[in-house]
C-alpha cells in the first residue's frame, strides 16, 4: 500500500478481496486519488462548507479530512483521473470504512470522502511531498521520530530521512528569499 495515504494495507486487500479487485491496482488508485485532493482538496472542502454545509470530520491525527459529497462526486473524480468504475468503487468502500472507523455521524445519500487535511495540503503546495507533509505536520505537533514512525507506519529511519529533506528544503528556501533580499537593496 503506498504509505501517503491514511489506509491500512490491510483494509485495502480487505476490499480488493471483497470486490474482486487486484490489490495492488486499489492501491495505486487510492494514492492517486489522494495525491490529487492534496492539491485540491482545500477547495472541494470550502464548497461543500459553502454550498451544502455538509459535516465533515478531522481524524485525531490531523492529517486527513472526512467530508461527505455525493455519489456525482465521485464519479466526477473518478473520470478525471480516468480510473475505472470497479476502481473507484472499489475506492469508494476504503473510503467509507475508513469514515466508519473514525467517526459516528453518516450523511444519508451521501459517501464519505477522505482527503488530505488543510495544514498537509498547504504544505504539498509550498513544495514539500505528501509524505514530507505529512511528516512535518506531526513535527510541528512536537512528536518524536518514533511517534511519527508509530503513526505513519515508517522506520525511524525514513523519517529521520523526511526530516532531513525537509530541513533542506527550508533552507534552500531561506537562502533564496535572502538573496533576493540582498538584491533589492
Amino acid at each position: 500500500m503506498p504509505a501517503t495515504t491514511p489506509f491500512s494495507a490491510s483494509r485495502v486487500a480487505d476490499v480488493a478481496c471483497d470486490r474482486g479487485v487486484d490489490s495492488d491496482r486499489l492501491a495505486d488508485a487510492l494514492a492517486t486519488i489522494h495525491a490529487d485532493l492534496a492539491e485540491g482538496g482545500d477547495a472541494v472542502k470550502r464548497h461543500y462548507d459553502d454550498e451544502y454545509d455538509q459535516p465533515w470530520h478531522a481524524t485525531e491525527d490531523g492529517l486527513a479530512t472526512v467530508l461527505f459529497i455525493g455519489t456525482d462526486v465521485w464519479t466526477q473524480l473518478g473520470e478525471r483521473l480516468d480510473l475505472p468504475a470497479e476502481l473507484r468503487d472499489a475506492a469508494m468502500a476504503v473510503h467509507a470504512a475508513f469514515a466508519r472507523d473514525v467517526m459516528d455521524e453518516s450523511v444519508p445519500g451521501s459517501e464519505p470522502l477522505v482527503l488530505p487535511s488543510s495544514r498537509v495540503a498547504s504544505l504539498v503546495r509550498a513544495g514539500l511531498s505528501l509524505r514530507q507533509a505529512q511528516v512535518q505536520v506531526l513535527r510541528n505537533e512536537g512528536r518524536s521520530q518514533r511517534a511519527i514512525a508509530d503513526a505513519l507506519g515508517l522506520d525511524v529511519g525514513t523519517v529521520k530521512t523526511h526530516a532531513y529533506r525537509i530541513d533542506r528544503k527550508v533552507d534552500e528556501a531561506r537562502a533564496l528569499l535572502a538573496a533576493v533580499d540582498d538584491g533589492e537593496d
